[in-house]
């Protein structure tokens, strides 16, 4: 009589699945779930540093403070040898902090993203100039609610083939 070995769903699962193909779908997830999958299992521990797209949302989180720590913290431990494909960041604070926005843009480009996606409650002359002679930029969606969005429409500028 053989006797019957217990697997893990992680166990087969670590064996079977390539890490490219778990990245591809962590990367159409938020960046606070692809992170939270690190709780899967040991190997998953540190598979979010590898994405190639980040997806940022505010109403993620239930305090604006929580939101941008957890920014910060992600653009500092993801691991920088990674190419950056997409960043997209949408924020539904009436004040968002310059210096996050600032933050974002400079890390984006440093890290030649193509995609950039930004949407914030902002007056369109703190978007940092920079952002504009990116080289490796193909796609900007920039979405501005100037007045705490409540006076006037949104300012939606959508550029494609930026070069």
């Amino acid at each position: 009589m053989t006797k019957k070995k217990k697997v893990k769903l992680s166990e087969i699962e670590t064996k079977d699945t390539p890490d490219c193909i778990i990245l591809h779908i962590l990367s159409f997830l938020n960046a606070k779930h692809a992170v939270q999958t690190c709780i899967l299992s040991t190997r998953w521990n540190n598979l979010w540093k590898l994405l190639p797209a980040l997806r940022f949302d505010s109403t993620d989180f239930r305090f604006y403070t929580k939101f941008t720590k957890f920014v910060s913290k992600v653009l500092s431990l993801r691991n920088s040898s990674v190419k950056l494909q997409a960043l997209e960041f949408n924020s539904n604070a009436s004040r968002l902090e310059f210096l996050l926005l600032k933050r974002i843009v400079n890390y984006a480009i440093s890290h030649n993203v193509q995609l950039l996606g930004l949407c914030s409650y902002t007056e369109i002359e703190y978007i940092p100039p920079s952002m504009f002679s990116c080289q490796s930029l193909t796609h900007l969606k920039l979405c501005t609610y100037p007045n705490g969005g409540h006076e006037t429409l949104s300012k939606i500028f959508q550029f494609a083939g930026i070069n």
